[in-house]
């Protein structure tokens, strides 16, 4: 990230090595695809996903890889571009992991099965891969709770205005 100086300003050594680090993250994403692309037609089939991400992480199941393929495959033509691939690979894992969790559905709808915890997070803990830091899951977690509580919080207002009128 651009570092920014008190006055507001970045500085020009600053702006350059963002520029660096953009243009090396490109390169080695497009070289990443083209050794994916094993017959070089510019987009990646699920064979030739699977076999890449593979080579790059090992961790993941079959169907959670197909899971990812899926959701960057956004016109559902069976292939991905380049610019499709590098949504997925500059995606935070943390995001990543709630589409592999995700039952398969409909473009529209995002589907989630019925919990069975025992405590709040636990599939989230015992699902989640080993090079998921345990703040990105703590975070995620905090996140959700203060979601649920405000929409329990505005369930009750609405409850009350209503039993009042």
């Amino acid at each position: 990230a651009v570092v920014v100086q008190e006055e507001g300003e970045a500085t020009v050594e600053d702006v350059i090595a963002e520029a660096i680090e953009e243009h090396n993250r490109t390169s080695n994403s497009r070289k990443i695809f083209e050794d994916m692309d094993r017959d070089g037609d510019g987009v990646l089939d699920i064979d030739e996903f699977l076999s890449g991400y593979y080579m790059v992480d090992s961790t993941l199941t079959e169907d959670q890889v197909r899971k990812i393929f899926e959701e960057a495959d956004d016109g559902n033509t069976g292939f991905l571009t380049y610019d499709q691939f590098v949504r997925i690979a500059e995606m935070p894992e943390l995001q990543m992991f709630r589409i592999i969790q995700a039952i398969n559905r409909p473009r529209s709808l995002l589907q989630v099965e019925p919990s069975k915890e025992t405590y709040f997070g636990e599939a989230l803990r015992h699902d989640a891969p080993c090079s998921l830091g345990v703040f990105s899951l703590e975070k995620s977690q905090h996140f959700s709770m203060e979601l649920y509580e405000s929409r329990i919080a505005s369930l009750q207002r609405f409850v009350a205005m209503t039993v009042m009128f």
